[in-house]
């Protein structure tokens, strides 16, 4: 728990922001505490729908250290301090690759501001159609109705280059 802490406040002010933004989505009862089928119900939305339970038991397990088989706004940061740690290229490339498939909903190889959007809510993440647009826009410096796998690439790594990390 400790050294998932730590990372957790090496980590920038926005990144923090996100990441306590990520908790109040998972917890729609607002008691401060994710309930594992809360957590499994949100591990599905992204994807995971056949291990979700497990998934969800391994990671309270790893950050459990009271035994109460819930996970608070501690616990919760400690996980992500120890997922936000330094990724290898190769592993970012990989997990980018495989974010970009489970969004590509048609499996046409582009994403289209639709499924960008789309994907986000069910992420519970609160971007919806216009924000897609407009940061596609931000970034490309043109209207981008749809994206390859390079561009969807190009566009989630370019906030960690012009942070400098």
């Amino acid at each position: 728990l400790d050294i998932g802490l730590d990372q957790f406040n090496m980590l920038s002010p926005p990144e923090q922001l996100e990441i306590y933004s990520l908790f109040a989505a998972w917890d729609p009862e607002n008691d401060a505490i994710i309930e594992d089928s809360e957590l499994s119900k949100s591990f599905a939305l992204m994807g995971f729908e056949e291990s979700s339970d497990t998934s969800v038991a391994n990671l309270l397990r790893f950050v459990d250290h009271d035994g109460t088989g819930q996970l608070d706004r501690t616990k919760f940061k400690a996980i992500f301090g120890h997922a936000c740690k330094e990724v290898s290229t190769e592993d970012l490339l990989d997990n980018l690759t495989h974010f970009f498939h489970f969004l590509d909903e048609n499996h046409n190889g582009e994403l289209s501001l639709q499924e960008l959007a789309q994907g986000f809510q069910r992420m519970r993440i609160g971007i919806d159609l216009d924000d897609v647009a407009n940061l596609l826009f931000l970034h490309f410096g043109k209207a981008k109705p749809k994206l390859n796998q390079d561009e969807f690439v190009d566009w989630m790594t370019a906030t960690d280059r012009e942070s400098g990390s």
